[in-house]
């Protein structure tokens, strides 16, 4: 038995919008409604401003990333340094993994 077409379009009248459980800090994709304030920005963007003097001033537009200097090897503190290779690491990856059995 199917459903009449004026069920059908009362039973789509009485849903409501879907509203997302989970909040995303960025690239939500909508815009703002009215009477909420704008983007606040974020703490790292706040601290990379007072780090760095080529930061901006202003907080960054929604789809907007703030690129940070890169960091060479040599500037990376000792406990982020790789450790160098022994013998035994080279040999097991110039035969290309554990030894077949």
């Amino acid at each position: 038995m199917k459903p009449s077409p004026s069920a059908v379009s009362q039973a789509f009248k009485s849903l409501k919008p879907h509203v997302p459980l989970i909040k995303f800090r960025k690239g939500s994709g909508t815009s703002h409604h009215v009477g909420q304030a704008g983007p606040t920005p974020s703490p790292v963007v706040a601290a990379a401003a007072a780090r760095f003097p080529s930061a901006p001033a202003t907080p960054l537009k929604q789809n907007e990333a703030y690129q940070l200097p890169s960091i060479e090897d040599w500037q990376l503190p000792s406990r982020f340094q790789r450790r160098p290779l022994d013998e035994e690491e080279i040999a097991f990856i110039n035969r290309g993994g554990p030894d077949k059995l």
